[in-house]
């Protein structure tokens, strides 16, 4: 007799695959010296909402630092179920490196292939 296997459980609606985008040593001095009025990461941010990003906020206990969390909660988007994070020392330099990822490293386009090996700290 064969073996039983268990159904598949759906997957919950809440449930998100997070975007594989952590920043090299370069990138991230490249993000630290980008945007220090935050006026672009202000547009970004707008244009994101705009766009109908939903975007979280909340201390990083394991990193000791302020994740920012972007997703998409419209089911017609290629970016519904995916989530976008950040990191960073406070809460604007991480909403910063959130916009930089977003616009500068993947062109608006989870799907990209982002090869850098970062490191996890504060920042990325």
């Amino acid at each position: 007799m064969p073996a039983k296997t268990k159904p598949e459980k759906p997957r919950p609606s809440w449930s998100v695959d997070f975007v594989s985008c952590e920043l090299d040593k370069a990138t991230k001095e490249a993000v630290k010296k980008w945007d220090p009025k935050f006026e672009s990461t202000i547009d970004g941010l707008d244009r994101m909402v705009a766009d109908g990003y939903k975007i979280s906020i909340s201390l990083d206990k394991m990193h000791d630092c302020i994740g920012v969390y972007a997703t998409m909660p419209d089911q017609s988007s290629k970016h519904h179920g995916l989530c976008l994070s950040s990191r960073g020392p406070s809460m604007l330099l991480a909403l910063k490196v959130l916009v930089y990822k977003h616009f500068t490293i993947l062109e608006q386009n989870w799907d990209a292939e982002n090869n850098q090996r970062g490191e996890y700290d504060v920042w990325g």
